[in-house]
């Protein structure tokens, strides 16, 4: 039972490094980019870390089980809607971070990107973000912590996601500029791959506290 358990996980986990790698490659496609490693690294720590923050969500604040975290993965193909949305409606697909004043960025909270310029085909990605955990929470916590649970916790998710919170000074309108040698690319995936282990720290405390 339990080998069959381990190779469950280990096709869970590359089926993920399959769909984000996927993600990463026919974005590049799309918007003619040259693919060079630092930034499938950067692109692949970013999606890692927000993998990691949805389970963090599932298991902390909706109470999903330790032992059946891991199936969440199995939704990670939803990444890959935008790029079907940008196809569906003859669209580009060239996302943007929200850069705008607060009142902007909460309007475009609120209207799940439908109106966003660049990023309106994340919509139907962030209508069905929300729903799930709206879904998930209300069969474990009731309808008015439910509630609280999926909104707060999209917004968490859409703060995350859609702001660019790190950059390189002076070429980059990111919340934090550093001054570094590193590229944009090299600097970023230096902070997401710091980022995704902080919370893979965080995911397992319980677990390295009884250890």
């Amino acid at each position: 039972m339990r080998k069959r358990l381990n190779r469950s996980r280990i096709f869970i986990f590359l089926f993920l490094i399959a769909v984000i790698s996927l993600r990463i490659i026919l974005e590049t496609a799309f918007l003619s980019d040259r693919l060079n490693l630092y930034l499938f690294i950067h692109h692949f720590a970013w999606f890692v870390s927000v993998f990691v923050l949805v389970v963090l969500i599932a298991r902390y604040l909706i109470g999903v089980p330790r032992n059946k975290l891991h199936y969440i993965l199995y939704a990670s193909p939803i990444i890959l809607l935008p790029m079907v949305h940008a196809w569906i409606v003859g669209g580009k697909f060239h996302l943007q971070y929200v850069r705008s004043d607060i009142l902007d960025i909460l309007f475009h909270i609120t209207t799940f990107n439908i109106f966003h310029p660049q990023n309106f085909v994340q919509s139907s990605l962030l209508i069905l973000l929300f729903i799930s955990l709206l879904v998930a929470t209300w069969q474990k916590k009731g309808v008015l912590k439910a509630l609280f649970v999926s909104v707060g916790g999209y917004i968490f998710l859409y703060l995350f996601m859609g702001v660019q919170w790190f950059g390189v000074a002076p070429n980059t309108k990111a919340i934090f500029a550093v001054n570094t040698t590193l590229s944009n690319h090299q600097f970023l995936a230096l902070i997401y791959t710091v980022v995704a282990v902080i919370e893979g720290f965080i995911l397992f405390l319980p677990e390295f506290k009884r250890s």
